[in-house]
């Protein structure tokens, strides 16, 4: 034991990893003469082997395994070597020779472990001081990184803002236009509204003017309608009395007739006739004289009372349409003040629209 204590255990490379000081241990131990049962895979030398182990396992194995690194931690090299001895023990009996070696080459290999733990342990700690080592190099590029990763920040913000900004700045123009579109817009439909106003303004007047055409048309129509009927009655009633006394005369021409005839008559009968017709003509003659005088009379009379009727007539109607003339006077002025007060509201409205569009520009 010690004689391969000082071979192998004192000689250990501290420096060297864990992989190449556990290569040297396998080595150790498969120079060492207990080693032939487990250096050569067990299923060629020991018949039913496989009956009774489930996963074979010999050091040849082992160091190829190492070789290749197919071990991450010396703890999965230590497994398979403890396999090799496990295997061993129930496979052989206790009196066995392959028993009694496996058994002294577990303690030698025990020996062993020691170094190859050690050469991992020295190496997780050097990695460990390595990666200290880089996380306070990368601690102090951080350190340096931060103030230019938030000058970059604050660059990438600046930017954003003034993006923002002329986005905003456009935004404002576009709407501008828009209010100014709007606002032209508006003073287009106020002058449209004032010029429709002003040509619904003159048809009104052209309406006024013909209603007011058409009353005084009307007015004297009825005036003329009021005089005719009037005159047409003092004008009947003389051609009546005309009638009349065209009659009168009549029955006095007939009278006259038939008393110029009984005259010859009386005369050829007797003087008692005569001094009848004698008598009887100075009173007819003195009854019609006097009917003819008023006949005349009349007839100077009638042009007089016609006038007279025609004046009492005119006056009368005109008496009674003045105050229709004065109402409708009066209706046309409140409506002209109407529409003067509906433009002058428009034209305030106008300018206060005005007013409020350049105070926004």
């Amino acid at each position: 034991m010690w004689g391969f204590k000082r071979k192998y255990v004192d000689r250990v490379d501290c420096s060297a990893d864990w992989v190449s000081v556990a290569l040297d241990a396998v080595g150790a131990l498969l120079e060492l003469p207990e080693a032939a049962w487990f250096s050569p895979d067990p299923e060629t030398t020991a018949e039913g082997y496989r009956q009774f182990i489930a996963e074979p396992m010999w050091l040849r194995k082992v160091q190829a395994r190492l070789a290749a690194g197919a071990y991450a931690l010396p703890y999965h090299f230590k497994q398979d070597v403890a396999l090799i001895f496990r295997n061993a023990r129930l496979f052989n009996a206790p009196q066995d020779k392959a028993y009694r070696d496996c058994c002294l080459l577990e303690q030698k290999f025990n020996m062993l472990w020691a170094p190859i733990n050690n050469a991992f342990q020295r190496a997780a700690r050097h990695k460990r001081l390595q990666q200290m080592q880089q996380q306070q190099q990368q601690g102090g590029q951080q350190q340096q990184q931060v103030p230019q990763q938030q000058q970059q920040v604050a660059q990438q913000q600046m930017g954003q803002q003034q993006q923002m900004v002329g986005q905003q700045q456009q935004q404002m123009g576009q709407q501008l236009q828009q209010m100014g579109q709007q606002q032209q817009m508006q003073q287009q439909q106020l002058q449209q509204q004032l010029e429709q106003q002003q040509v619904h303004d003159a048809q009104h007047q052209q309406q006024m003017q013909q209603q007011q055409q058409r009353v005084q048309e009307v007015q004297q129509q009825q005036q003329m309608q009021q005089m005719q009927q009037p005159l047409e009655v003092k004008v009947q009633q003389p051609q009546q009395q005309l009638q009349q006394h065209a009659e009168v005369q009549q029955q006095l021409d007939s009278n006259l007739q038939c008393e110029g005839t009984v005259v010859p008559a009386a005369a050829a009968v007797g003087a008692e006739v005569i001094t009848t017709a004698n008598v009887l003509a100075p009173a007819t003659q003195t009854n019609a004289m006097p009917d003819v005088q008023q006949h005349e009379q009349q007839q100077q009379q009638l042009p007089q009372q016609f006038n007279g009727s025609a004046e009492l007539v005119g006056s009368g109607v005109s008496d009674a349409f003045v105050p229709q003339q004065q109402q409708q006077q009066q209706q046309q002025h409140e409506e002209q003040s109407q529409v003067q007060q509906m433009k002058q509201q428009q034209q305030e409205q106008i300018e206060q629209q005005q007013q409020t569009g350049t105070a926004e520009s």
